[in-house]
């Protein structure tokens, strides 16, 4: 069942600007997008950098505290 809309409602021109408006704000929002996309890429990038020395590190400090452990234990139980 159709449902009747009135003459008044139908103003194609006023539909096509908003049409039109609505292609323009998804343009500058697909910017938008784009710039924090990059944004991301380059916070993520250096991030990895980041972690990957902070792990090595955290290893190497591992190490040295099970070294001084054991070296402890021979000491205190020979």
């Amino acid at each position: 069942m159709a449902t009747h809309i009135p003459p008044g409602d139908l103003d194609l021109q006023e539909q096509l600007a908003r049409i039109r408006q609505m292609g323009v704000s998804t343009e500058q929002a697909l910017i938008e997008f784009q710039k924090t996309r990059v944004d991301i890429e380059k916070v993520l990038k250096d991030t990895r950098v980041v972690t990957f020395a902070t792990v090595f590190q955290g290893f190497i400090a591992v190490a040295a505290l099970l070294g001084a452990g054991a070296a402890l234990a021979k000491l205190m139980f020979p």
